[in-house]
């Protein structure tokens, strides 16, 4: 008997339930107690998943660890990573710094508005063109530099979502690699010493 096999036996026989325990899950508390003895408290709160799966499959088994120790092994043989998150993308074109032609037609809408039945490639209009064609560019700019301060942040946040999405499938990976690697460690004790 190996040693983690040792200190399970201890545990699960001396194990006392409370009195008011539900007689249906005594063999889970038992089981539990036995498990968290011979795995150590550091993989038990790390894992505790596997410690209840393991506590329920082996609570009324003939032979609880090595029932267990089976657990902990399909568990790490039947992992299937979680599929790499797509990434998101935009199709949204960039807004185009304005062009002189973009700011005439601003004029001209102007010009319409402030001459009604006047042509907007009138001698008025031109004239007023000349004088106020930089206004109009400003305008244009001051537009186009809104636009371009919404269209970054709506970048950012997407780019800022798939890396999110990138660093938690990682992490993901990253825990499971951990656990295969305790698992591993547990199973390797009770191989190295002839018991599983």
């Amino acid at each position: 008997m190996t040693q983690r096999a040792l200190l399970f036996t201890q545990a699960y026989a001396a194990f006392e339930p409370s009195p008011d325990d539900s007689p249906n899950a005594i063999p889970f508390y038992r089981a539990f107690a036995g498990l968290r003895a011979a795995w150590g408290n550091d993989f038990c709160d790390k894992y505790n998943h596997a410690l209840h799966q393991a506590a329920c499959e082996c609570g009324t088994a003939d032979k609880p660890y090595t029932v267990a120790i089976k657990v902990l092994q399909f568990m790490v043989e039947g992992y299937k990573p979680p599929e790499r998150p797509t990434p998101s993308y935009s199709y949204n074109l960039p807004p185009q710094p304005p062009t002189e032609q973009d700011a005439r037609t601003l004029f001209n809408e102007a010009f319409k508005e402030a001459f009604p039945g006047r042509r907007a490639n009138s001698k008025l209009a031109n004239e007023k063109w000349i004088e106020k064609r930089e206004k109009a560019m400003a305008i244009m700019q001051g537009r186009y530099e809104i636009e371009k301060v919404a269209y970054d942040k709506c970048e950012q946040r997407r780019e800022d979502q798939n890396r999110a999405h990138q660093q938690k499938w990682l992490d993901s990976i990253h825990q499971a690699a951990l656990f295969e690697d305790a698992v591993r460690e547990i199973i390797h004790d009770e191989t190295a010493e002839g018991v599983n």
